[in-house]
């Protein structure tokens, strides 16, 4: 490392403003050095850069969470998430005893309650890969996207024709959270 610091050093014609001037107890100062490169194949190798110590690698610091009001925040970032809608096509009675239901087919909707722990439903980062594994949905997709409506039930907005996955949950007591998902 030294080496390279004192061929910047000498490249750049920074030895001037590096001087003793800072006061007792500053570092020396690196000294200029000239460098020759021969491109003769005989000639010597140049000598070894005297030994220089490994880094040592600093503890990490311990960091504090920080303090959350939202449940879904507290949701870690999955690479894949596996859901398991049961079979009950349209069944309310089964959202509203806390499953997820298969609501709507083209694009195939996926409902459930927030405050019956799918909450995170709408949150699912973009790029993550959503496994359907029981019912018509069943297949692998990759979330693309997230969209809200400040409504809960409702027709589905017609954009969402463009994607082949709709995971839906209310938000707060006056809204619709979406997760956007086309087949991977």
């Amino acid at each position: 490392m030294r080496v390279v610091i004192a061929l910047f050093i000498a490249l750049f014609g920074l030895a001037p403003f590096l001087s003793s001037s800072a006061g007792p107890g500053a570092p020396a100062p690196i000294a200029p050095r000239t460098f020759t490169v021969s491109t003769d194949p005989a000639a010597p190798a140049p000598a070894a850069a005297p030994a220089t110590p490994d880094p040592v690698e600093a503890e990490p610091a311990e960091v504090e969470p920080e303090a959350s009001t939202d449940d879904r925040a507290e949701q870690p970032a999955p690479d894949d998430v596996t859901l398991a809608p049961v079979t009950a096509y349209r069944d309310q009675g089964a959202i509203d005893d806390g499953s997820l239901v298969l609501w709507r087919q083209l694009p195939y909707l996926l409902a459930a309650h927030e405050h019956l722990g799918w909450g995170w439903l709408d949150d699912i980062p973009v790029g993550t890969r959503v496994v359907v594994t029981t019912g018509p949905a069943a297949g692998a997709y990759v979330v693309v996207g997230h969209d809200w409506m400040p409504e809960q039930g409702g027709e589905m907005p017609a954009s969402f024709a463009d994607y082949d996955l709709v995971l839906q949950t209310c938000t707060g007591t006056s809204g619709s959270g979406f997760t956007l998902a086309v087949r991977a």
